[in-house]
């Protein structure tokens, strides 16, 4: 029996480790299998729902993820950043 999944239920997950020369594929998501699978990666069905497959780590491209601090008008750190230490925090006007 086929059990029907929420969007956040359809997850997706790709692992590898040291060891293994593979890296492995899991997804709940019916588009996500198909798209593997016109890629080219043979995915066996789970028990439980979804699908696992495996492939070389070599085939796998890595994006770099960039993990900067973005400065917003609303932040306190950078309201204090730009203002004096005698200015009011909100206007920036000075306070004697």
């Amino acid at each position: 029996m086929t059990s029907i999944r929420t969007r956040a239920e359809q997850e997706t997950i790709i692992r590898w480790d040291e060891e293994s020369d593979l890296a492995d594929f899991y997804t709940a998501s019916p588009s996500v299998a198909k798209r593997w699978q016109r890629w080219g990666i043979e995915l066996r069905p789970m028990p439980g729902g979804g699908w696992r497959g495996a492939v070389p780590k070599d085939r796998i491209a890595r994006k770099k993820i960039s993990l900067q601090k973005t400065r917003r008008k609303g932040n306190p750190r950078w309201i204090a950043a730009t203002t004096t230490a005698d200015s009011d925090p909100k206007s920036g006007e000075a306070t004697s």
